[in-house]
């Protein structure tokens, strides 16, 4: 497993109603990030860092500096940042809910390294060593007052509770029955729920498929067609339409900003 990516571009990427299924953290290492969400923007410059909360969709700028956009992302599990509230949740009252730009120090930059290390699935070992970095970096953010967006809304609402179960698997053929069912409620429970939270079965669905052909499209070398496929697409061309009816480029137009 790894919590960390990167995201590259050679030329300007504009990219609308980005999902930010997890608490993530960015940081720009080239280039300019611009973000807008709602009435708030938020501009990154180079070796700037934000924490976005879940749950939030915002319109996202990727600009180059000298031909090259590099950012790093940290997507940490939820039950790790349920284990560190747990532990250190008094560490937390306090801290402001917004999600300002800030520069890391050579501190946090140092506790960053083993985060960026990938271990096979079924090595719990390293799992937990990269947990136990991950608090590290958790109690330094908390030092600097900006790691409140990482706990928003921790106690788990259904719909972020079927994004995760969809995360796992989003090629599977889902369906709202038969995952109500899976749950222990009926599906008009289910639904009911969800809307309660504005939101869908079908909508949250699309926004976890969404999430995954982005990152896909932008960090990897595969097909347009082999991404498709992994995001539960029989057809290319549907694919496509969906990709670009949501983010307002298509995954071809992206890929050739890289």
């Amino acid at each position: 497993m790894t919590i960390y990516s990167i995201f590259s571009a050679r030329q300007k990427q504009s990219l609308h109603q980005v999902p930010i299924l997890s608490p993530t953290l960015i940081v720009v290492r080239q280039g300019e990030k611009r973000m807008y969400n709602g009435e708030e923007q938020l501009i990154l410059s180079t070796n700037q860092a934000a924490i976005l909360p879940a749950g939030i969709t915002p319109f996202m700028e990727n600009i180059p500096s000298q031909g090259q956009y590099l950012a790093d992302l940290f997507v940490p599990p939820r039950r790790w940042l349920v284990r560190f509230q747990e532990q250190y949740g008094q560490l937390l009252a306090g801290l402001p809910n917004q999600y300002p730009s800030f520069k890391l120090d050579t501190v946090i930059e140092q506790a960053l390294l083993p985060c960026k290390a990938q271990t096979p699935k079924d090595d719990p070992w390293q799992t937990a060593h990269i947990e136990i970095a991950w608090s590290q970096v958790l109690l330094e953010l908390i030092r600097l007052k900006v790691a409140a967006p990482f706990f928003i809304a921790s106690n788990q609402p259904l719909g972020d509770h079927l994004r995760d179960l969809i995360s796992l698997a989003p090629s599977q053929d889902w369906q709202a029955e038969k995952l109500a069912l899976q749950l222990g409620m009926s599906s008009a429970t289910l639904r009911r729920r969800l809307q309660a939270e504005n939101t869908s079965f079908s909508g949250l669905l699309q926004e976890v498929r969404m999430a995954r052909a982005l990152g896909l499209v932008i960090t990897t070398q595969q097909t347009i067609s082999e991404i498709a496929a992994q995001c539960g697409y029989e057809s290319l061309a549907s694919f496509s339409q969906a990709f670009k009816r949501h983010f307002e480029t298509s995954p071809s137009e992206l890929r050739a900003t890289l």
